[in-house]
């Protein structure tokens, strides 16, 4: 089984120069280096300008397409990943930038497909309605309301079914590409509704395809009945800090089976070893931001591959070091500028 990354920036200009940010090239790289300890085959699909970078990036792909996205400007910024789905012509694991493995992915031979974890996998609080509202409910109601979105997806929507695409895991390559066909000629009706909002880039995949899988298979269905349509019903990865305080920081795992890390301090951030994650470590949102959490995936590119595949990343922004690289020279050994 091969695994496949997209990105195209959000809201791409033609001519102009914008790449993903450092935080973000951090994780993907040590994703792609961690990918690449277990499967031989480590795709992106971009277009050209940013292949170009992602090869300056150091980040070793062993291909990049540049011909699937080379016209897309990801007005929505799911667009693109659903696009390369569409494009996939045998078996495939499609993992976000910012979802990296510890361990392989377990492959179910009797379901079509599997995906990371319920949507909103830690509750139902205030946060989570409104953030249901803002990326699915909101749009789908506007849609329907204008008579542009199929009954079939306001009869068969539950909030609590919506699986999180961090992680996709597709046998029936067909099927889930007839989906995303789907899923993206629904975009194109209700684009000027989706496009108002960056966060609606949810419905369009974790929403459509979901509800299309729906009508286009019962196996599918029959997986969703009993919540088997995912790995895991938590949120793959959660960050807990002390309040008012660094530390300590518990960083829970809920992937392949429960578990969790304490650092009480920064040297134990520093010595993490060979500790998995649980199988899958989905730095999502706030998580990367953390500047120990960047340190964390500094740390683990350096021990696990090489300080060299840290300061490919660190040039390609210039000579001034981030706040994540500063903490990094101050508690170890290691000195980017001395390889810049």
């Amino acid at each position: 089984m091969k695994v496949v990354y997209s990105y195209i920036p959000h809201n791409t200009v033609p001519g102009e120069e914008r790449y993903l940010p450092k935080i973000s090239a951090y994780t993907c790289m040590l994703s792609v280096l961690q990918s690449r300890k277990f499967y031989d085959k480590v795709e992106l699909y971009t277009n050209e300008q940013q292949g170009k970078f992602f090869k300056r990036l150091g980040i070793p792909f062993t291909r990049i397409d540049t011909e699937v996205l080379k016209d897309e400007y990801a007005n929505c910024p799911s667009i693109p990943k659903i696009k390369t789905y569409e494009a996939q012509t045998e078996p495939f694991i499609h993992l976000d930038l910012d979802t990296i493995l510890f361990r392989p992915v377990p492959v179910p031979k009797n379901r079509p497909l599997i995906f990371a974890h319920n949507d909103f996998g830690r509750g139902t609080n205030f946060s989570s309605f409104n953030a249901t509202h803002t990326s699915y409910t909101g749009p789908l109601a506007e849609a329907h309301k204008e008579g542009i979105v199929k009954q079939d997806y306001i009869d068969n929507y539950d909030q609590k079914e919506i699986p999180n695409m961090n992680t996709v895991v597709v046998n029936d390559y067909e099927l889930f590409a007839k989906a995303s066909t789907n899923a993206l000629a629904s975009y194109f009706r209700m684009k000027d509704i989706l496009d108002k909002d960056y966060m609606r880039f949810c419905l369009p995949e974790q929403g459509f395809i979901h509800l299309e899988l729906l009508e286009l298979s019962e196996i599918y269905k029959g997986m969703v009945a009993a919540n088997q349509h995912v790995y895991s019903t938590k949120n793959f990865t959660h960050l807990d800090i002390a309040e008012g305080d660094s530390f300590p920081r518990r960083l829970e795992s809920n992937v392949h089976y429960y578990d969790d890390i304490v650092f009480n301090n920064v040297e134990d951030i520093l010595n993490v070893g060979d500790y998995n994650f649980g199988g899958i470590l989905h730095l999502i949102g706030s998580i990367k931001q953390d500047i120990y959490i960047r340190m964390l995936v500094i740390h683990l590119i350096v021990t696990k591959f090489g300080l060299e595949y840290a300061v490919n990343i660190s040039k390609c922004f210039g000579t001034t070091l981030d706040e994540s690289e500063q903490l990094y020279e101050k508690y170890t050994e290691y000195k980017f500028n001395n390889l810049l």
